[in-house]
């Protein structure tokens, strides 16, 4: 296709959204107040509900240009128009984005219907603040729409990192739909995140008496926690379970399947399962950690610096194959490399030890946006820029931001 027609079907388009607009615009001056406002909230639903920027772009630019005609309406309904208007200018085109936020005591006058669109469309557009804010205003009602309230304060929170509240919320769900399979789950994610396995376990064991049998990458999930707490025959009960579904297992989870088989006793058999693996997957550094583990256990030591040494220009930030290293190179003989690789083990471990201290803090106290950025630099630092990302994130909603 040429670039004029390109540009032409791009104008067609423009026009063609337009006209819509005004179509539905000039349809609701002819109604009343809340007629239109019916109008407006049926926009914003399919705005949240469309799977593609440009029918999003379409329902907002229509949205806003009824709750346009809204504005001079008295409250609560001018005060509605303005937070659409507030939510939704990042996504319109042709219009400069909407910063005016509406009075406090105004916006607690909404509907909780149009808080929870708003809270929805900002958390979806990035803008975790208000989104957090208005789901706040949300969760101090009690109505006919809590289970809603709490399934979007759920979404929203444990995006952010506020975790205590997020499993209240998810308890709370347990109290109006008792053994809710998303409630159970997110409690269970919660808990896998700060490294409560024993919690993360007894999770997960009710989550699976209530979802489909089927759901095998649960069941795997459960098998590591059992491996973590060392509950070897409950770990091979489950991996059993899943094997007979799927007979490669040993070949979607080989670096689960040799720890299992390592605690088993196996580790031969768990070296084998590791060698052969890493011939297609060489740059895994959870099976470089472990054969090189147990390379240095059978005293074959070059092999095993070899392999740790790869590992470590893989993950530099994991302070286990900086150990690991470190025993091999002692064993080895090398005693400067072996405390240099110590050395980087015990920096490394004491900032994830002071990081996991944040986090805590943080989980506590879901206003603090000191330890937020600070989570967010610590991150960074060691290279791990989703949960860097995550804590900025995190910052930005503590902020109001």
């Amino acid at each position: 296709m040429s670039v004029r027609k390109s540009a032409g079907l791009k104008l067609a388009v423009a026009l063609a959204t337009v006209i819509i607009s005004l179509i539905v615009v000039a349809a609701a001056l002819n109604n009343s107040p809340n007629a239109r406002l019916a109008s407006l909230r049926d926009e914003v639903k399919q705005l949240i509900r469309a799977t593609t920027h440009p029918r999003r772009v379409t329902h907002a630019n229509t949205a806003i240009a009824i709750a346009e005609t809204l504005k001079t309406e008295p409250d609560p309904l001018a005060a509605t128009a303005e937070l659409y208007i507030l939510a939704l200018s990042d996504l319109a085109e042709g219009t400069a984005p909407e910063r005016e936020v509406p009075k406090e005591s105004r916006v607690e006058q909404l509907a909780t219907e149009d808080l929870l669109n708003a809270a929805q469309i900002f958390f979806n557009s990035r803008r975790f603040g208000p989104a957090d804010q208005l789901i706040a205003l949300a969760l101090s009602r009690n109505d006919d729409l809590r289970e809603q309230t709490l399934r979007l304060a759920v979404t929203i929170r444990f995006d952010i990192g506020r975790d205590v509240d997020t499993l209240a919320h998810c308890n709370e769900l347990l109290t109006i739909s008792p053994n809710d399979v998303p409630a159970l789950r997110v409690i269970s994610l919660v808990h896998r995140n700060h490294g409560r396995w024993e919690n993360f376990a007894a999770a997960t064991e009710t989550l699976l008496e209530h979802c489909s049998p089927q759901d095998h990458e649960t069941r795997i999930n459960l098998v590591e926690a059992y491996v973590r707490l060392g509950r070897t025959a409950d770990a091979r009960r489950e991996f059993d379970r899943v094997f007979a579904d799927w007979p490669d297992i040993g070949q979607r989870a080989p670096t689960l399947y040799a720890k299992l088989l390592i605690q088993e006793g196996l580790d031969a058999k768990a070296d084998s399962v590791l060698e052969s693996y890493l011939k297609s997957s060489p740059n895994d550094t959870e099976a470089l950690l472990l054969r090189g583990t147990y390379l240095i256990a059978n005293k074959r030591l070059p092999e095993a610096i070899t392999i740790l040494r790869t590992a470590v220009e893989l993950s530099p930030s994991d302070e286990q194959i900086h150990y690991q290293l470190g025993q091999a190179y002692a064993r080895n003989g090398e005693k400067e490399l072996a405390n240099k690789s110590l050395a980087q083990h015990r920096l490394l471990l004491d900032k994830k030890v002071s990081i996991h201290e944040m986090e805590e803090l943080a989980a506590k106290d879901p206003l603090n946006v000191t330890v937020r950025v600070e989570l967010a630099h610590s991150y960074a630092e060691l290279g791990l820029i989703e949960l860097a990302d995550f804590w900025t994130r995190a910052a930005i909603a503590a902020e109001g931001r």
